[in-house]
Parts: C-alpha cells; sequence; structure tokens
C-alpha cells in the first residue's frame, strides 16, 4: 500500500513479515482507526478480497464434562490463521452458505448455543423454530417502532439533559435499554439487570467475534454468560407469570407504551401456539436483546461522529434539530431525510462490522475460521493513490 495514504499496513510487507505478533498487532492498529481501515479493505479487495492473517486465539476449547479417562488433544501452541474476507460477493456466498459448509458455532460459547444467532439455518430445525416464533411475537411496524424509539429516547433524555456534559454514548446506551424494557415487557424494576446483563453480554459478543483474535480477556465469555443466566432466569419468570395472570409477579411491568397500541414480547411468547417450551421462549427473548444495546450505542456515535466531519451534512442535522415539530407528513420527511443523510456513514463502518463463521467439512468438523468484514463488502471498490 503506498506511502502517501500514511496507513500502516503494507500488504506486502505484511505477508512477509516472519514475526506472527507483529503481523497481528499491525493488523489491530490498522483496524482501530476508519480511515487506515477503509484503505485496508479496498487494498485487499483490489488483491483478490481475502487476507490470512494470525490469530492469538488458538481455538483450543476443552469438552463439557465427559469421562476423564478419554484422551486429551495435546495443547495448541503458536497462532492459528484466520481468513478475513473483504470481497462483498464472497460474503455473500458465505452468508447464503448454499453449501452447508459454514457454521455459526463460534457463537455458542457465548449461551450455550440454544440461541437463534448460534444455530446453523440448513441444520438445526431449533432455527427455524425460534425464527417462526420471533415472527409471531415480535412488533413488525415500522411506525410503531419508531414511536417506541422516540418514547425510549424521551426517557433517557430526563436524566442525560441534566448531567454538566452531555455523553452522547450513555445517552444512546440508556435509551436503547429502555427501548428493550418497553418492547420486551420487563418491570420497571429490571432496569439494573438489563442494564448490567446487556453492557456484559456485549461486550462478551464483542470479544468472541472480534476481541479474541487480538487480545486476552479471559473473563470476558464467562461474565457474559453470568449475566445472560441471571437475565434468562428472569425473564423465564416473567413468561410464567404474564402465562397465568400473576398480578404479584408482573407488578411494575405496566408501561405507558401501551398506549402506542405495542403488544410487549414477553406476554407474546407466553400465550402464543409455538413450537418451543418455556426455557426456550425465554432464550429468544434474552438472545434478541443481547445485541440490541450495544449495536445501538455503535450507530449512534459512528453517525455523529460522520455528521461532525461533513459540513453540509452538519448543517442539514443542525436545521432538522431546530426545527419546529410538524404534521405527521412533515415528520414522515424528516425521518427520511435522516436516512438518507445518516446511511453512508453506517454502510462505511456498520455497527456490526464483523461475522465470525466456522468452515466445516461433510462431518462436521473443524477446517478453519472466516471473519467476514461487512464495512469491506459495502465498500466501492477505487484503486488507492499511488497504485
Amino acid at each position: 500500500m503506498s506511502n502517501k495514504n500514511n496507513c500502516p499496513v503494507d500488504l506486502q510487507k505484511f505477508s512477509d513479515l516472519r514475526n506472527e505478533d507483529a503481523r497481528n498487532r499491525l493488523l489491530l492498529e490498522c483496524l482501530s482507526d476508519d480511515r487506515h481501515r477503509a484503505l485496508l479493505f479496498d487494498e485487499i479487495n483490489l488483491r483478490g478480497g481475502t487476507l490470512s492473517f494470525p490469530s492469538r486465539d488458538s481455538g483450543q476449547r476443552e469438552r463439557d464434562g465427559g469421562d476423564l479417562g478419554m484422551p486429551r488433544r495435546p495443547p495448541a501452541f503458536r497462532h492459528r490463521d484466520v481468513v478475513l474476507i473483504t470481497d462483498r460477493t464472497a460474503i455473500q456466498d458465505v452468508l447464503l452458505d448454499r453449501g452447508a459448509t459454514y457454521s455459526s458455532r463460534v457463537y455458542a460459547e457465548l449461551g450455550g448455543g440454544s440461541f437463534m444467532l448460534a444455530l446453523d439455518p440448513k441444520t438445526a430445525v431449533a432455527h427455524m423454530e425460534q425464527r417462526d416464533a420471533f415472527f409471531k411475537c415480535f412488533p413488525h411496524d415500522g411506525d410503531l417502532l419508531r414511536k417506541l424509539a422516540h418514547a425510549a429516547c424521551q426517557a433517557a433524555s430526563v436524566m442525560a439533559l441534566k448531567a454538566p456534559e452531555f455523553d452522547l454514548a450513555a445517552f444512546a446506551e440508556q435509551a436503547a435499554i429502555r427501548f428493550c424494557q418497553k418492547l420486551m415487557g420487563y418491570s420497571f424494576r429490571d432496569y439494573t439487570l438489563l442494564e448490567a446483563t446487556l453492557r456484559a453480554a456485549y461486550r462478551g459478543l464483542v470479544y468472541q467475534v472480534l476481541g479474541r483474535h487480538f487480545a486476552t480477556d479471559p473473563l470476558a465469555i464467562p461474565a457474559a454468560k453470568q449475566a445472560m443466566a441471571r437475565l434468562l432466569a428472569r425473564t423465564s419468570e416473567l413468561i410464567d407469570a404474564y402465562a397465568t395472570n400473576d398480578e404479584d409477579g408482573l407488578r411494575g411491568c405496566e408501561d405507558s407504551a401501551g398506549t402506542l397500541g405495542l403488544q410487549r414480547v414477553l406476554p407474546k411468547l407466553a400465550k402464543e401456539t409455538l413450537d418451543l417450551n418455556a426455557e426456550q421462549r425465554a432464550v429468544l427473548a434474552v438472545g434478541a436483546a443481547v445485541g440490541t444495546v450495544g449495536n445501538v450505542q455503535a450507530a449512534a456515535c459512528i453517525a455523529v461522529k460522520a455528521l461532525f466531519l461533513d459540513d453540509a451534512g452538519r448543517k442539514t442535522a443542525r436545521e432538522l434539530a431546530l426545527g419546529e415539530p410538524g404534521s405527521r407528513e412533515t415528520s414522515d420527511r424528516e425521518f427520511g431525510i435522516w436516512k438518507d443523510l445518516l446511511q453512508q456513514s453506517l454502510r462505511d463502518n456498520p455497527p456490526i462490522p464483523f461475522l465470525p463463521r466456522v468452515r466445516i467439512d461433510t462431518n462436521g468438523d473443524f477446517v478453519d475460521e472466516v471473519l467476514l468484514a461487512l464495512g469491506g463488502g459495502t465498500r466501492s471498490i477505487t484503486a488507492p493513490s499511488g497504485a
């Protein structure tokens, strides 16, 4: 890569570098910077759309339980190669997985592998059952969800605007937690549990998706699993209370969001006819909530950062923010303007920047791991300056 771009990664030098620790740190340095990451993805796309890099995660996992007399694999040493994929067509092929050669099992370490994210659509009947339950029990009305998001932002702004300094990341997190609380039908007393759980779970999710390849944090996954277990127990308890109309068990679950015409998720999960038992219904709710808060927080920070770097966009955003509330037609028009204003920044830097997949053979055994760089797949391919 040309030095004119001031990018710390020269792909040829990166490939020739014999020290795998140094290569790993060099890639992390590049991925951590928006501009350098964009240049890197463009360069990888120009060179075929894939880059193999050494991961710090050896992939060695102990079997759960089992006979102590069973033979044990020797510990893995050195680095394990992971393939970073940036080409749009290649990413689509992996996600469609027509040959059923890629697995989502990498997510299973977060919560036992029973939630939809960790199940393979083509081989797990449970995935389709959870998917059907999701479409039955979660609202899909865009206008209704916008109203709910607005109510959540209003609730979060009460404390956020009283602080001496406005913290966008904290505000986005608090608004997203209230969104989940109102959408699901949790009690207002569950707020602190939701806050602690979803924060720890998202940290574990980020570590499992990307962080483990570049850093060592043995507590991230256990902490996430423990937090999710507490929320799963509470969610299961609430679903039972909704199923039996237990007034004591549902104390504090009333919410003004009901005036929006919203059918909350936990009551629907409790009373809808589904091919899921009570625990599986709770797993579906918790699994859906885990990524929401962190992704909303990331999206808000990405979008606002992009606006501050764009004079025209910043001017448009200011005019929209300071404008007087108008009619329904005006609101819909402004929403369309906001979407047009923000979608490019979220396309270049998606809130979910990477997706991991494991490539398996016909027996389902591990072959290697790939990391789908969604921000590379959404970029146009242009030759870098000086190439």
